[in-house]
């Protein structure tokens, strides 16, 4: 059944990507719902053409009711990163995401299965091997060996899904 369902919950909307992804929603006609927390936040997701909602991301119970029945949500939100980024620091950023993806899947699971948006988490292309000649897509395979960023991200893909 084709759905015309066009409503995206974004998560991390008032950031460089987040930013970039309203635009090219919108322009694409879908309805933009994003999550701020400031009112600064607020007004540039406006201006975007998207529609604010104000909630704490830690706390999925203050925004929850405005994920349900959207067709899909995207999670861009990333911890605040520190001045020097070693070995550590990367791996606390790990976790901090992590617990975070933990949050959203367990709050996602409080919604009926026909509430609940599909679940996109962007990660960096670190995660992904690139073939031959060099490029990255959706049939790309996981790195085996870190790189760059992706310890970030392997937590998090290892994290089990949403049951109905």
């Amino acid at each position: 059944m084709l759905t015309t369902n066009r409503t995206l919950i974004l998560l991390g909307g008032s950031g460089f990507i987040g930013k970039a992804v309203i635009r090219r929603a919108v322009a694409a006609g879908w309805n933009v719902r994003v999550l701020v927390r400031s009112d600064d936040a607020a007004k540039t997701v406006s201006a975007l053409g998207g529609s604010p909602f104000t909630g704490d991301a830690e706390r999925p119970d203050t925004w929850i009711g405005e994920v349900r029945g959207a067709r899909a949500i995207v999670d861009l939100i990333q911890p605040k990163l520190p001045k020097r980024l070693g070995r550590r620091a990367v791996l606390g950023i790990a976790s901090k995401r992590q617990e975070f993806t933990k949050l959203l899947l367990a709050a996602l699971g409080t919604l009926t299965p026909d509430e609940r948006p599909l679940f996109i988490s962007v990660s960096g292309i670190d995660d992904l091997s690139p073939d031959g000649d060099g490029n990255i897509s959706g049939a790309s395979s996981i790195r085996s060996q870190d790189y760059g960023f992706n310890p970030i991200g392997i937590p998090v893909r290892l994290l089990a899904p949403v049951q109905n």
